[in-house]
């Protein structure tokens, strides 16, 4: 099994979601992918921050996974327990 794969398997495994740093920490070179997105195979969500085409974008979740220690508040925090059936709006 080659890099490539690997990292799909790594991807799979990681509910669709890969992160650079856990590519460079596998060993793996970083040039993997970018040739697994011009492939179509993975899609750039943002910097550092990938996932498998058929998986959508939950922005919650990459602003947790950009920002670890990030914290959700007032709208945010309500819709996401839950407890609000509104959306928050964006700025």
């Amino acid at each position: 099994m080659n890099q490539r794969d690997e990292i799909l398997k790594l991807a799979d495994i990681n509910n669709g979601k890969i992160q650079t740093n856990q590519i460079v920490a596998k060993g793996f070179r970083k040039d993997a992918l970018r040739e697994l997105v011009v492939e179509g195979r993975l899609v750039r969500v943002c910097r550092g921050l990938y996932m498998l085409p058929e998986i959508s974008v939950d922005e919650y979740e990459v602003c947790q996974l950009k920002i670890p220690k990030g914290v959700f508040s007032y709208d945010s925090a309500l819709f996401l327990h839950k407890l609000t059936n509104r959306v928050p709006q964006m700025l």
